[in-house]
């Protein structure tokens, strides 16, 4: 009898051992899930405090950029390309004897302009972008060029070119013909035009400059 309660008593202790060893293993289970959980939690939290950040980068640039895109919603796209250093020469070997002021259509960062000016002319620039614009005069009052040249920010369809000898335009193909005919009808006679990357449709070049993207075309009016 003795021996019978031992073994029951033995049986119990290890049936509790047992089912100790099950309750903590599942607390540990448990304890597992929810570290899991929190880590969850925490990913997905630091996320969404992530999200108004590059949200607001994303406006942010949008309202940087739209001076820059504004333009292109006009009737011609007269988009912003930087003159090359090849292509800047082959302007100032066109007007090589030249004088008088000069006016660049579609000015950019006004490098044609300043380089005009240290060349020695009395230049203008004609942008519609204002954030260029600002760019162009800062460099021009850091470059002391602030006395001979002048920023614009305007249409160039809507700027008078009658007082300017000397007119430069980067341009787009699509503009040429309409450029053709308000320089035509504006311009003084003997005026010097220098189109740059294309052509204008009719009138013919008195002499080229250069090749490919850097070539330059100068006209001389009714010479």
């Amino acid at each position: 009898t003795q021996a019978h309660r031992h073994t029951q008593a033995h049986a119990q202790a290890q049936t509790g051992t047992g089912t100790g060893r099950q309750a903590q293993a599942q607390t540990d289970r448990h304890r597992h899930r929810q570290t899991d959980t929190d880590t969850h939690t925490q990913r997905h939290t630091h996320r969404e405090r992530k999200s108004p950040n590059r949200s607001g980068v994303a406006v942010g640039l949008s309202v940087i950029c739209l001076p820059f895109v504004s333009p292109a919603l006009r009737r011609i796209c007269l988009p912003y390309v930087p003159a090359t250093s090849v292509q800047v020469n082959n302007v100032l070997s066109a007007l090589t004897g030249r004088s008088g002021r000069l006016l660049d259509l579609g000015s950019g960062d006004g490098r044609i302009v300043l380089s005009a000016a240290k060349a020695g002319f009395q230049a203008d620039g004609v942008e519609l972008n204002p954030w260029l614009v600002l760019y162009s005069k800062l460099q021009s009052y850091r470059l002391r060029f602030n006395n001979r040249t002048q920023f614009y920010r305007q249409d160039l369809w809507k700027f008078n070119l009658q007082p300017y000898p000397n007119v430069v335009i980067f341009g787009v193909e699509e503009m040429m013909p309409e450029l053709q005919t308000k320089l035509s009808r504006e311009l003084c006679d003997e005026a010097c035009v220098i189109a740059c990357r294309f052509p204008l449709p009719s009138w013919k070049p008195d002499f080229i400059l250069g090749s490919g993207v850097d070539t330059v075309w100068v006209y001389f009016k009714n010479k």
